[in-house]
């Protein structure tokens, strides 16, 4: 049985590493995998955990491919390894979880094809393969105020190709982290398949943010989009998200993002938001806590 909370914390530009999540799981001495790869830096850095209460993971080996068109598998990246703070990941899954960092000191291409593969001593090899999307423009963000608060929002983009869906989401300027579910501190986040998107967002999720507050598009690949909007980890049945790690559990995907503010003359500038975040700060979504730095 593996029970599954992912509590992933959207990254706004400046802040380089690529999630902060939550798995507990449990079963048979296999790997999870958590990697989305960003073509926007310079270095990819992938998460491994234990799949097993306990379970401690040995010398570990990981390999980055790019599958070029007439070459096959080319190698590009040998990851260097080590515990999960390089990751700039805080996993509030249990500590007898065992996990590792891996670090591919390697800047990808969007519209790129890369496989993983990695082994880690008396577990199974995993692999698992993803094509990065193509960067894409935001056309338009409107915003009306509406007197209690809450926001209308407009925004259109253009396509992004070999991507599969989008993920919006909106965050201050300043550079803290923008949450995705319930559990975690800033709650809004939308996942949708077209270019457009029409919703309101509610006084009290603006109310955590001082302005300018701007709106992050990401483009997901369908293995990271299906990972992400997939799956239930509550109840005595959970259902895991759908996965293409081969060998192992978890997903490796790839993003690409833009940025664009909301229109600043429909917000109020003198409104006083309820919790400020604090520029280059993380916030716990287990404590309420400011964590430290964006790494």
């Amino acid at each position: 049985m593996k029970r599954r909370r992912l509590c992933w914390l959207l990254l706004a530009l400046g802040c380089g590493a690529p999630t902060d999540i939550e798995v507990a799981i449990s079963g048979p001495r296999l790997l999870h995998v958590f990697g989305a790869l960003d073509p926007a830096y310079g270095s990819q850095r992938i998460l491994i955990e234990a799949t097993e209460v306990g379970g401690v993971i040995g010398e570990v080996q990981g390999e980055l491919f790019e599958i070029v068109p007439g070459l096959g598998e080319v190698p590009i990246a040998t990851a260097q390894v080590a515990y999960d703070d390089l990751c700039g990941v805080e996993t509030q899954r249990s500590n007898l979880n065992d996990s590792r960092c891996l670090y591919f000191g390697v800047e990808i291409r969007a519209g790129a094809t890369y496989r993983i593969q990695i082994a880690a001593a008396g577990r199974r090899s995993i692999s698992a393969t993803t094509t990065v999307p193509i960067p894409f423009a935001i056309r338009e963000v409107a915003a009306a105020e509406r007197p209690d608060g809450s926001v209308d929002i407009t925004a259109r983009w253009s396509r992004s190709i070999q991507s599969y869906g989008y993920l919006v989401s909106i965050g201050p300027v300043s550079g803290a982290r923008v949450c995705v579910d319930l559990g975690c501190p800033f709650p809004w986040v939308r996942f949708v398949r077209d270019t457009t998107l029409t919703d309101l967002i509610p006084v009290t999720v603006i109310g955590e943010y001082q302005s300018p507050i701007r709106v992050a598009v990401m483009a997901l690949d369908r293995a990271l989009y299906d990972y992400l909007t997939t799956g239930s980890g509550g109840g005595l049945f959970p259902i895991p998200p759908v996965q293409n790690v081969i060998g192992g559990q978890g997903v490796l995907g790839a993003w690409v993002r833009t940025f664009a503010p909301l229109a600043a003359t429909t917000l109020s500038a003198s409104r006083s938001p309820r919790t400020a975040v604090r520029p280059g700060r993380c916030r716990s979504a287990a404590a309420g806590q400011f964590s430290g730095p964006c790494p």
